[in-house]
């Protein structure tokens, strides 16, 4: 996805666009608008580091239920063997 950042319509959208709540969308339009670029990209990355630990802590999950489901097969699978 390339976007073009022309103003900070364009930085709202795609902050919406990645579920940031109106309000951090808000404040990271105030400190575009007012040039402070580097906190911009300081709160983008905040945002992102607490998007991965909840994609990490959800893989986790999803792998352990897997997990569970495999061990359930195959003891489904011993039991039919073993009759």
């Amino acid at each position: 996805m390339k976007i073009i950042l022309k103003d900070s319509l364009n930085i709202r959208d795609c902050l919406r666009d990645a579920g940031c709540s109106d309000a951090f969308s808000q404040s990271c339009v105030e400190y575009y608008d007012n040039r402070q670029y580097r906190k911009v990209i300081s709160e983008i990355k905040e945002k992102r580091k607490v998007l991965r630990q909840q994609l990490q802590q959800t893989q986790f999950e999803i792998d352990t239920l897997d997990y569970l489901i495999n061990e359930i097969r195959h003891k489904i699978e011993y039991s039919a063997a073993n009759q």
